[in-house]
């Protein structure tokens, strides 16, 4: 984070799925629905290897990659948190 609060450094972490078999399926969609009732745990770790991404803090409160247009309609494009967050939409 620079010193004035309005940019930062990231790096896409190695996510992994770590209780893939507690997923049920049920019949429906183009496929099947996938229902998580454990709700989906992941382990992080770092990634030295992946590139460093600049982020800027915009008027808008959000957060977005560097030479990005500002989206004022659906929020930001990034969100930065103190913790590791991934969620996948296996339905979508």
């Amino acid at each position: 984070m620079s010193a004035n609060g309005k940019t930062a450094k990231v790096r896409r972490m190695i996510c992994e799925r770590i209780n893939k078999e507690d997923d049920e399926h049920s019949p429906g969609g183009f496929c099947c629905h996938t229902s998580h009732p454990k709700g989906q745990l992941w382990s992080y770790e770092s990634n030295e290897d992946s590139p460093l991404w600049t982020m800027t803090l915009r008027n808008n409160g959000g957060w977005q990659f560097r030479g990005q247009k500002t989206v004022y309609t659906g929020g930001s494009k990034g969100n930065l948190a103190d913790e590791p967050f991934k969620y996948y939409d296996y339905n979508f």
